[in-house]
């Protein structure tokens, strides 16, 4: 879009002042978004005015342009040669121009050393770009201008393949317009990652830190790239932000970034938040600040169908703690400075309107009057206005009674205490219990007596209005669930009945298979409960919705608690999920379905399980980890990761397909026992290659398959000594192309050896009726084979075999095997 209007602008740039304004535009542009093809498009604006008319633009100022040019793009490991070939394809015909004797040479070799020494996709043709001209500027210093460069080179080369798979596959994704946003974040892990390495040998301090700032930059370089595809994506922006925060970035620069954020996510109350606390940093004025509020909601945040009330309440609250912190910090009136802050605080009341469940902007009014303002009277009205509105929330009564006790006006609290008792309440055992503890503490003998019989009779009331409920709820479930008898008498007598065929008896224990363990659809997740919650107290509440295995209940580090709810089977945790937005305790609570279960396969048998666990918990807090039984001789390369929240689960996945061994990537899924059913097809995209040499390499695999299709992964298994285990695995983008590669090139000639190709996943005849020429080729194969075995002394474990085929069919076909 940009490159268009200027493009459409320099077509109209007739005069000296009009191209200078180009030059705006560009940094405009530029200020936007990170573009490859902007900083090519205005280094040829530049050199191009000072190749026609010197005077339009300076040296000086072409080479300031080349310098941000190259400080802005020299980390985009796969484009930046499109910046730099520019650059030194000015300096050099400035040379060619100039000639060699002047300081134009030495401008031109520094500028090559300085490129070696960024790792870059085209790494190998600027050194051979550097020889030719060390070849024809310094032909009598050949080998010592060249050992100047290789130094740079061979570090750039290593960088260039640490980061070329990153870059490879975040390639095909865009190619193939798929979500590349995982591998983004894989990339971004990585240089994270090599952020935190130790100091190396002989390295001075200075270099510590000089590395430790590029590695600054390749990250930061890395979020521009992703939040210029996907910029809309919220949470890829608050990371970024937090990064930056986090290396103490400089705070003008991180504003700029939350400034680009809030417009590309207008309705994402956490950036506008951040976006208000960078420029209070800053020391933005009132005025300036007050402005990023008004563009809040005048660009139409309140209605927005992405925008929720949370969002609303952030800001809101972000704007209350900007006012608070201004009556202490700022020169100004302090009555005017608490003036603006009640009028924050009544603006932001009507603006929520009751909307907020958790009422914490009528809270945080209350504390600032009672302990800004000491206005007791109007925090009360507060109060009462809650209560009121909302009768049925007990943690809420209970706040309120908490607040009275603060104040010192216990017969005030007495007063709150008896109308919470007396009102229907979503949990009126905790406003019993807090009464009796209240009296305990406070109250006199009579009070006391008062208040256990007032409770008495309330805990009546209460407990037959649930018995009646109960058996209302029991009543419907009996009318709407019938009961399957038929197929339990079946699964009785199959399972028992040992007289039975065996096809018959192995069906039984797949009806029984019905009831086994179902974490994945089970479980449901709860959230905002009250403090000192009991597990009885939820089995209370979720035990209408059906049977329940196990509750576990969890404080998370903000003090507010959750629960994993596992039920018997999936229909109860569906029945669960209408619970949502209910109440306990004054408390609306969230619920909905777990996906907290990662299903994690494919690593090294050598990975220990301490190592695998870091390398998953550093993306939210893990609650178990289980791997299958270790009754079988060989190990079964697979668990499962449950994580307490399912967005630390989803984050994990940017796991799936990590490196964690060299030559084994993980598979990381949502773990689905559904989906077992499913595998085969999806494995149908991959061939197994079978009887390969011992020494084969991975490009000449896919140099030999590459007609059959596009070729995604080769994966080749490998002994301790580094050779193949005589079988490989070729991935392709289409289930065509490797039914393709197994018709074409089933027993063709691969280095000397005939291979065999299978497509994986596909179904196998299981007709037990073979034909007699099979079972015949098979009896004569095996005959062969333990011949040559008995013949031979010494066996090599990895042998490749290579087979001569005499006849095709029928019982003459023999397969003849030489070692």
């Amino acid at each position: 879009m940009w490159l268009e209007e200027i493009e459409e602008d320099m077509c109209l740039a007739k005069n000296q002042e009009k191209t200078r304004q180009i030059t705006q535009l560009f940094d405009w542009a530029l200020h936007d978004f990170y573009s490859i093809n902007v900083w090519k498009r205005y280094i040829d604006f530049v050199t191009d005015k000072h190749m026609e008319a010197p005077s339009s633009f300076t040296l000086d100022e072409v080479r300031a342009v080349a310098d941000r040019a190259k400080n802005a793009t020299k980390f985009h490991i796969a484009q930046s040669h499109i910046v730099w070939d520019t650059i030194l394809d000015f300096e050099e015909k400035l040379l060619e121009k100039l000639g060699p004797v002047s300081a134009q040479l030495e401008t031109v070799r520094t500028l090559y050393i300085e490129y070696l020494d960024v790792p870059h996709s085209m790494i190998d043709t600027t050194w051979q770009r550097y020889s030719s001209f060390i070849t024809k500027y310094f032909s009598a210093e050949y080998e010592a201008r060249m050992l100047d460069g290789n130094a740079k080179y061979s570090e750039s080369k290593k960088g260039l393949n640490q980061r070329e798979v990153y870059e490879d596959r975040i390639d095909q994704s865009l190619r193939r317009s798929e979500d590349a946003l995982s591998h983004f974040q894989a990339y971004i892990d990585f240089e994270k990652r090599n952020a935190h390495f130790g100091k190396k040998k002989k390295q001075s301090s200075a270099d510590v830190k000089s590395e430790k700032r590029k590695q600054f930059h390749r990250t930061r370089f890395l979020y521009e790239r992703a939040v210029a595809i996907y910029y809309t994506d919220q949470m890829l922006w608050d990371d970024y932000i937090v990064f930056l925060i986090d290396n103490n970035a400089n705070t003008s620069e991180t504003f700029s970034v939350t400034g680009r954020a809030i417009m590309n996510c207008p309705w994402a109350g956490d950036l506008w938040c951040r976006h208000i606390r960078m420029a209070e940093e800053l020391g933005k004025s009132h005025v300036e600040v007050a402005r990023i509020w008004d563009e809040a909601f005048a660009r139409g945040m309140l209605n927005s169908v992405d925008t929720s009330m949370e969002q609303v309440v952030k800001v809101l609250i972000a704007k209350c703690d900007y006012e608070r912190r201004r009556i202490y910090w700022t020169s100004d009136d302090v009555a005017d400075q608490v003036a603006r802050l009640i009028v924050t605080f009544e603006e932001g009341l009507k603006m929520v309107n009751d909307g907020d469940p958790y009422h914490r902007i009528d809270k945080y009014y209350i504390q600032i009057l009672t302990h800004t303002m000491n206005d007791i009277g109007k925090a009360r009205e507060i109060w009462e206005n809650m209560v009121k509105v909302h009768r049925e929330y007990s943690e809420l009564w209970l706040e309120y009674a908490e607040w009275e006790k603060e104040q010192k006006n216990f017969e005030e609290a007495r007063k709150i205490y008896k109308k919470a008792v007396n009102v229907n309440s979503d949990w009126p055992e905790r406003i019993f219990d807090a009464y009796e503890t209240f009296e305990h503490h406070f109250g006199s003998l009579k009070d006391l007596e008062t208040a256990l019989t007032l409770i008495r009779k309330r805990a009546k009331v209460v407990a037959d209005k649930r018995s009646k409920d109960a058996q209302q709820a029991q009543a419907n479930n009996s009318e709407t669930t019938p009961v399957d008898v038929s197929m339990k008498r079946k699964v009785e007598h199959l399972d028992n009945d040992e007289s039975a065929p065996a096809a018959k008896r192995s069906k039984g224990k797949e009806y029984a298979k019905v009831n086994r363990r179902d974490r994945e659809h089970a479980t449901v997740v709860i959230e905002n409960l009250p403090r000192g919650i009991k597990e009885g107290e939820l089995k209370s509440f979720f035990d209408i919705c059906g049977k329940i295995r196990e509750i576990n209940i969890y404080k998370e580090d903000d003090d507010t608690i959750s629960a994993h709810v596992e039920f018997v089977d999936r229909d109860s945790a569906a029945a669960a999920l209408t619970k949502d937005k209910k109440n306990i305790g004054g408390h609306e609570i969230t619920v909905y379905a777990a996906d907290c279960v990662l299903y994690v396969t494919n690593f090294s048998e050598e990975i220990d399980r301490p190592a695998l666990r870091s390398l998953f918990e550093k993306y939210g807090e893990i609650v178990e980890m289980r791997y299958p039984s270790q009754i079988f001789k060989k190990p079964r390369r697979f668990c499962y990761v449950e994580y307490k929240e399912p967005r630390a689960a989803r984050a994990a996945l940017v796991l799936d397909g990590y490196e964690a061994t060299p030559g084994l990537r993980l598979k990381v899924v949502i773990s689905n026992p559904d989906r077992r059913t499913e595998r085969g097809q999806a494995n149908q995209y991959e061939i197994v290659v079978r009887n390969l040499p011992a020494v084969v390499e991975k490009n000449e695999l896919m140099e030999y398959f590459r007609g059959a299709g596009q070729i995604v992964d080769v994966r080749i298994p490998m002994t301790k000594d580094g050779l193949c285990k005589g079988k490989a695995f070729v991935k392709f983008s289409t289930v065509a192309e490797a039914q393709t590669a197994a018709t074409l090139l089933n027993e063709t000639e691969f280095k000397g050896c005939l291979i065999t190709v299978d497509q994986l996943g596909k179904s196998q005849n299981t007709d037990s009726k073979k034909t007699e020429a099979n079972r015949f080729v098979k009896k004569e194969s095996k005959q062969a084979s333990a011949a040559v075995n008995k013949s031979s002394t010494t066996i090599t474990s990895f042998m490749p075999r290579v087979v001569n085929k005499r006849g095709q069919s029928g019982k003459g076909g023999r397969l003849v095997m030489k070692t």
